[in-house]
């Protein structure tokens, strides 16, 4: 029995997600249970389940996995990213929703430890 839960942590994800006990429009990013990031949702017009997608996409690459297929109408145009500076241990991505009119808008903010993502 002892050997079957050995079996079933080395098959666990690295990385999962859970509702932020803080910032009701964000998750915690998990490595292993511990928190190592934050996705904060910006736009109070998008809603819960394609907040939600969109960190579950996140989730699966961080654990080399493919990403689910969202639906283009659920995103209402593009998702552009851009890294912001930090001084801190965090690396901090800004992601902006573009609808191809006007200028694009602050739609999240990631924020997480730069061991985590080191390449950014």
């Amino acid at each position: 029995m002892l050997g079957n839960s050995f079996e079933n942590a080395k098959d666990a994800p690295l990385f999962s997600y859970r509702a932020n006990p803080v910032h009701e429009r964000g998750f915690q990013i998990l490595k292993r249970n511990e928190p190592v990031g934050e996705y904060l949702i910006l736009d109070k017009k998008e809603g819960r389940a394609l907040s939600e997608k969109k960190i579950i996409n996140l989730i699966s690459l961080l654990n080399g996995k493919d990403v689910l297929t969202v639906p283009q109408e659920d995103l209402e145009g593009r998702l552009l990213y851009s890294s912001l500076p930090s001084e801190d241990h965090r690396n901090k991505i800004m992601f902006y929703k573009y609808t191809g009119k006007g200028v694009s808008v602050e739609n999240a903010l990631l924020m997480i430890n730069k061991e985590d993502l080191p390449n950014v």
